[in-house]
């Protein structure tokens, strides 16, 4: 699915357009006009260097991206795009694995499936309690769609 979505905005005329002609305001435009069915952030990037930014304080997970050229081969930068938000995260994990999930991530933002364990120290692994409850716990690094350091608790009721 995000590589259709992936193939579409790339190929976008206006977003290629605007691009080539340094319109960034054009081409932020119509990165937010993308922002439909499943996509919930949009990024082009020149190295480093964010050009377009479309749903910048969405907490989002890691996608995919493609290099975007003109027609003579020109880059225009890097096209980056995701279609999973840490909250739709948090309920996917928590439908197919019964566990509930804490996503923290350095900048101080936290989503949980679990809001008793949101503003606790959690360990990496092993077991903690959180109310009357016991959970089996283990963790994971991850980075989020803007690089940001993530740090992802899985709890398992045991």
């Amino acid at each position: 699915m995000i590589h259709a979505d992936l193939r579409q905005i790339a190929s976008d005329p206006i977003l290629l357009g605007a691009l080539s002609a340094g319109n960034l305001h054009s081409a932020l435009a119509e990165a937010n006009r993308q922002l439909v069915r499943h996509v919930v952030q949009i990024r082009v990037l020149q190295g480093s260097r964010v050009l377009v930014d479309a749903n910048s304080s969405s907490f989002d997970v890691g996608g995919s991206g493609v290099e975007l050229h003109t027609r003579k081969g020109r880059s225009l930068g890097r096209l980056q795009i995701t279609v999973q938000d840490v909250i739709g995260f948090i309920k996917l994990i928590h439908k197919l694995n019964a566990a509930d999930v804490v996503v923290r991530g350095t900048g101080g933002q936290v989503r949980t499936s679990l809001p008793a364990a949101a503003a606790l120290s959690l360990p990496r692994s092993g077991c903690t309690q959180i109310g009357t409850n016991r959970y089996v716990v283990s963790s994971f690094d991850e980075t989020s769609f803007s690089g940001e350091p993530l740090t992802i608790w899985v709890l398992t009721a045991a």
